[in-house]
């Protein structure tokens, strides 16, 4: 269930777990000032763009207008008190958060919240944020493409858009599988610098795009060892937050980039030896002559993500 479903449409969670009836209140009659369907147009590239602009304007401190309202919202509908059952997002994270399993999170730790490009996807994705900063709208960040530069957010609550994640078009799905490697670049990047360990929750959001977050924590794994990274989903079925730890596959660092090797902008792959293909399917697949071997989507977020950058 959507944060939005949860506190504005059905509001279960915010009558059965907000004490205070006054607050409950509030919250429902901000209901526009969260998402309001009526604003939308049928541009909906035009309305991602403008709340884009928008949500970079209210994450940056003494902005102007835009940011004073949200900080008058925040004020009102105060997202500390907020369930963790608000949303899956917020459920999941809260679910390893003992012993209170209170969705905030903690002060050192960082948080990457992915958002499809549309204004309903970003906005869900800000006061998700905001409710695990602890209603503290100056840890919240906000990047409008996805980027390596996430590894500089240490201790924040970070949203990056991925334009394309829920396009029908193969060339747009591509771009967001790029944009995925970029990102998992900067997380490769942190996980280099500490002892850090990655989690991945795969609960709430996109549907169609965690498999491809499974594949990239996978893929980051192999990279930084079995410990390094790890990735969990919620019981759905339980009355209780349970988060239940999926299996990941460990492969070969070598062999990932020997796989990937070569692969033009394009995607298409050098010919491999017969019956030498370890990863058809998975990260390359034949083209329509049934002969080239071309890059999946996923296999372009691999390409992007071994790629060697300079650091930005």
């Amino acid at each position: 269930m959507s944060l939005f479903d949860n506190l504005q449409v059905k509001q279960t969670e915010l009558r059965r777990t907000i004490e205070d009836s006054a607050l409950r209140t509030r919250v429902a009659r901000a209901r526009a000032e969260f998402h309001d369907p009526d604003r939308e147009t049928i541009d909906r590239t035009e309305d991602a763009r403008h709340t884009s602009e928008w949500l970079r304007a209210v994450t940056t401190p003494d902005s102007g207008q835009d940011r004073k309202d949200l900080e008058d919202l925040l004020d009102r509908v105060d997202p500390r008190m907020w369930p963790a059952r608000a949303s899956a997002e917020l459920s999941t994270l809260a679910a390893k958060n003992p012993p209170n399993h209170g969705p905030e999170l903690p002060e050192h730790d960082t948080a990457i919240l992915i958002s499809s490009d549309t204004d309903k996807g970003l906005r869900a994705a800000l006061f998700n944020a905001v409710a695990l900063a602890g209603g503290d709208l100056d840890r919240v960040r906000y990047l409008a493409e996805p980027t390596d530069r996430v590894r500089q957010e240490r201790g924040k609550v970070v949203i990056v858009r991925l334009p394309g994640l829920d396009t029908g078009y193969p060339k747009g799905f591509v771009k967001a599988m790029r944009g995925l490697g970029s990102l998992g670049r900067g997380v490769d990047r942190m996980l280099k610098e500490d002892a850090d360990v990655a989690f991945f929750h795969l609960s709430g959001g996109f549907k169609a795009a965690l498999p491809f977050l499974l594949s990239l924590g996978e893929a980051l794994r192999s990279l930084r060892g079995r410990s390094r990274v790890r990735a969990f989903a919620l019981h759905e079925l339980s009355r209780d937050l349970i988060s239940i730890e999926l299996p990941l596959r460990f492969l070969s660092p070598e062999l990932l980039r020997e796989e990937i090797s070569g692969a033009a902008e394009d995607g298409t792959l050098p010919p491999k030896p017969a019956g030498k293909a370890p990863l058809l399917g998975f990260a390359y697949d034949t083209g329509e002559d049934g002969l080239a071997l071309k890059l999946t989507p996923f296999g372009h977020a691999l390409r992007e993500l071994l790629t060697l950058k300079p650091e930005t």
